[in-house]
């Protein structure tokens, strides 16, 4: 019987002890934990205790963990795909949907069950009875490569190499969505769910319990709303490729556990195949290495096939949509059903770009995992900022009004003054109450500077925020700027803040800073809008939808009007309309 002693911590205390328990790495699931403490296997400071016990801080937790019934691992007669042998090693292909050893739920039907009836026994006993020479594993539903130790001095040299990530590995996978890039790497910690014990989950570099994970990837080929790639680990944690992907926003196909809610059922399992493995022979050095081909009927390629087809129609759609006033709830936060039906929508190949007042940073924070896949709009439009880069194209600018404009606006007193800034930061000259409440409510970081530290170039717009005490801010601003208030466009975007530009920057700047760099015609473009601030965006655009309850002139611009309210799921019925619509066409 293993026992595991745990020392509960401050913040842990008033906690149940299943919960406590099931935030710890015991690889049990909590209701197994229930049932152990039910059973009289948890003690709390050496004592029996209910399932209800909250715990104090300092608490010592002594878990036992029964012995697993046995299970014997008997040879059965089952081919195996044998890529090559000789006396101290093999190399298997592994067919999709078997296991590789026993385990509860899978006692017998599996790579260790047929091995023993070819080896005749012949294997390394390291593993122990249940595991004899399996040296590494691979998940059920992944399919190809793995080498099996006839003997321990075979087992041992293997995993060394194992250990010091000598061993070449490189699978095959399609999964959703496109790259811009063609090669990328996900390094990344990885442990055990904290909501999902069964589950993997990505966490922060020193994250306790978890272990570093790293994993390379390379394009072979682009199928619309599916991308086929060569993945290289140099780790092998469990479910390392599916785990990291998915934290990327672009699940494994098939996968069930981590991939969309809409899973492809009919693939059985991820797409998911280990194609190379490379090694030096413990034995003989010599190194050896191996390629195993896809059968033309693997998932992957029915995968890639249906994702052809089911693309046609949404790998050429771009829709440009609002963020603060369609994508996103009255709280500032997008609701998991619009992040579904993006995942979904990005899936079978549509491609996505927001307009915001935010800036870029702010626009990330909300934005989260979610792709775009054409340069974003931001700081209403003044800024074509492009993510992946990390670099935005300006559209307009204060150049050449410090003494003008800047050096004078502090004495507008009773206002917070924000600037948006061309390289996609936020600069503070003055905070009000209602300035830090915005900040604050959109997650935008932001650094605090004097007129003396601002040039005009750097400057796309002036934000005002004025507490609601305090005099119009529009007096203030004449007051304090005289006649150069007369240059500069003013336009109230709340009760409480206006928003100052040098000019208004035109429809076809925006559409052209956004749409050119992906070659986009106005064709492929549609302009989803909720806000006034997009209304000429609107009346540009040869497609243009907008919610039921959006404003009276941008709903008599727009092409189209959703059934429902921004608030009751206008985004989610646009988006998945495109989706069924592709479908049914194709």
């Amino acid at each position: 019987m293993e026992q595991r002693e745990f020392i509960v911590e401050a913040e842990a205390a008033g906690q149940r002890i299943d919960r406590f328990l099931s935030g710890e790495d015991t690889g049990l699931s909590r209701s197994a934990l229930q049932g152990l403490v039910a059973d009289g296997h948890v003690l709390c400071n050496g004592k029996s205790i209910a399932k209800s016990l909250k715990l104090k801080a300092g608490d010592t937790i002594l878990l036992e963990i029964p012995d697993a019934k046995p299970i014997e691992a008997v040879p059965q007669d089952i081919p195996l795909d044998i890529v090559y042998e000789d006396d101290h090693l093999l190399v298997v292909n592994k067919p999709k949907g078997m296991v590789v050893h026993p385990a509860p739920g899978n006692p017998d039907g599996t790579l260790v069950n047929a091995l023993l009836w070819h080896c005749k026994g012949s294997l390394s006993g390291i593993g122990g009875e249940i595991r004899p020479g399996i040296v590494h594993r691979i998940d059920k539903d992944t399919s190809g490569l793995l080498v099996v130790a006839k003997d321990d001095a075979t087992h041992i040299g293997l995993s060394q190499q194992m250990a010091v990530h000598s061993v070449e590995r490189a699978y095959q996978t399609v999964v959703y969505g496109g790259f811009a890039q063609d090669e990328g790497f996900v390094e990344a910690n990885l442990g055990r769910s904290k909501t999902d014990r069964k589950k993997m989950a990505v966490y922060p570099a020193g994250e306790p319990h978890t272990k570093y994970a790293y994993t390379g990837y390379k394009v072979l080929e682009r199928f619309g709303g599916f991308t086929l790639l060569e993945c290289r680990l140099k780790t092998g944690r469990t479910h390392q490729i599916r785990v990291h992907m998915a934290s990327i926003q672009h699940p494994v196909a098939g996968d069930p556990v981590y991939g969309p809610h809409n899973c492809i059922t009919k693939l059985h399992g991820q797409c998911l195949h280990a194609k190379t493995l490379g090694f030096i022979h413990p034995i003989t050095g010599e190194h050896l290495r191996f390629d195993s081909e896809l059968p033309e009927f693997h998932p992957l390629y029915c995968i890639a096939q249906e994702g052809d087809c089911m693309t046609k129609l949404l790998d050429s759609t771009l829709v440009l949509c609002d963020l603060d006033h369609l994508l996103l709830a009255g709280d500032g936060n997008m609701p998991q059903v619009v992040r579904d039906v993006l995942q979904l929508f990005s899936s079978r190949g549509g491609r996505l770009t927001v307009f915001s007042q935010r800036s870029p940073r702010a626009v990330r924070a909300v934005l989260g995992g979610l792709r775009l896949a054409a340069p974003a709009l931001t700081c209403g439009g003044t800024l074509a900022y492009r993510f992946l880069e990390g670099s935005g194209q300006p559209l307009c600018s204060f150049a050449g009004c410090e003494e003008s404009i800047f050096k004078k606006l502090p004495a507008a007193v009773g206002l917070g003054i924000a600037l948006q800034m061309a390289d996609g930061s936020t600069r503070v000259l003055r905070m009000s109450t209602a300035l830090e409440r915005h900040l604050r409510r959109e997650f935008t970081p932001f650094t605090l500077c004097s007129p003396a530290d601002v040039k005009g170039e750097d400057v796309l717009r002036i934000l005002l925020y004025q507490d609601r005490q305090q005099l119009p801010i529009q007096a203030l601003l004449e007051k304090a700027l005289g006649d150069n208030a007369a240059m500069l466009r003013s336009e109230r975007t709340g009760m409480d803040v206006m928003v100052l530009t040098p000019g208004a920057v035109s429809a076809e700047a925006m559409l052209g800073a956004v749409c050119l760099p992906v070659n986009c015609t106005a064709d492929q473009l549609t302009v989803a809008a909720g806000c006034s601030q997009m209304l000429e965006l609107v009346r540009q655009a040869k497609q243009s939808v907008v919610p039921a309850d959006a404003p009276v002139e941008l709903r008599l611009a727009a092409s189209q009007t959703t059934l429902t309210d921004h608030d009751t799921g206008a985004a989610a019925e646009f988006f998945y309309g495109l989706v069924r619509s592709a479908e049914a066409a194709s």
